[in-house]
């Protein structure tokens, strides 16, 4: 009984975090940067695309998540 349900809520745990880390986080996270960047969405677009380019030079060989994740953190670490 008990390793039934700890199976099950390991299956449940996988799911979640398969989720979580799924193709809609870049979106979710692109969403997040363009939001906290506080500019007109054309704007904000360009700005991010400069952003992405910049990080992309000096951190090859990462993903998309990544880099937004790196650009919020500084863009938090700035506005301190």
């Amino acid at each position: 009984m008990e390793t039934t349900v700890l199976v099950v809520l390991a299956c449940v745990a996988l799911v979640a975090w398969l989720l979580w880390r799924g193709p809609g986080r870049t979106a979710r996270l692109r969403a997040r940067y363009l939001r906290a960047l506080h500019q007109p969405p054309a704007e904000a677009e360009a700005t991010l695309a400069r952003q992405l380019a910049k990080v992309r030079g000096r951190f090859p060989d990462r993903s998309e998540a990544w880099y937004l994740e790196w650009l919020l953190k500084d863009l938090a670490r700035d506005r301190r």
